[in-house]
């Protein structure tokens, strides 16, 4: 095998360095997916200042529908008065 050209060796070790780039990327976005999908786990759906139990009732036995029904205003009205 004849040994490599000095611009044959640098085009091979840019090639290996794009691919390691790459992958490097790749790593990166899934490792944030990761983190992304544990911090979602652990913030997961209730309300500021309500924590809903397994069971689906708050401290103050309210369960999460009738959170969510006293939640919402009703009657919201924007602009002057």
């Amino acid at each position: 095998m004849a040994s490599m050209t000095m611009s044959a060796a640098r085009d091979q070790g840019l090639r290996r360095l794009s691919d390691l780039t790459t992958w490097v990327g790749v790593g990166a976005v899934a490792v944030t997916g990761v983190f992304v999908g544990l911090a979602a786990h652990a913030t997961h759906a209730s309300t500021a200042g309500t924590q809903i139990s397994s069971t689906g009732s708050t401290a103050a036995g309210l369960t999460a529908a009738q959170v969510s029904a006293t939640a919402q205003p009703s009657h919201v009205r924007s602009g002057a008065s």
